[in-house]
């Protein structure tokens, strides 16, 4: 898709399953292919806080209005962008969210209309025995 894509993530070690923390990823970087503008980037980067691993997707999109920040993970919910991309909708945001919700992982999201979005998995760290 033309991105110019940074990662800075060392490996780390989390107790959730690999296969649905792929999926929200994956979900998270399909919305930035689909809302991307002229010379997107794409950057993945993790922090590590108290009792989490905090891994952060952050592209130079399209952007999410303030007003409808709060509702990104409604059931359906698309948006005024709904009327303009065809493929929208709102389902991959709400499906993240319920698994986030199952597996313990907090998520957030950030955004400025027409600069980027962000969002953030607060992912359990794994403690050693």
């Amino acid at each position: 898709s033309g991105f110019q894509v940074e990662v800075n993530v060392k490996k780390q070690r989390i107790g959730l399953d690999k296969k649905w923390v792929i999926f929200i990823i994956t979900q998270i970087i399909k919305n930035s292919i689909q809302y991307k503008q002229t010379a997107p980037k794409l950057s993945i980067y993790a922090e590590e806080a108290e009792n989490t691993i905090d891994l952060t997707v952050r592209d130079n999109g399209i952007g999410i209005p303030k007003e409808e920040l709060s509702r990104v993970f409604d059931k359906g919910f698309t948006g005024k962008k709904g009327l303009d991309y065809d493929k929208s909708s709102g389902i991959g945001l709400y499906l993240c969210k319920r698994l986030c919700d199952k597996l313990g992982i907090g998520i957030e999201v950030q955004s400025v209309l027409g600069e980027y979005t962000a969002v953030t998995l607060h992912l359990p760290q794994q403690k050693p025995f």
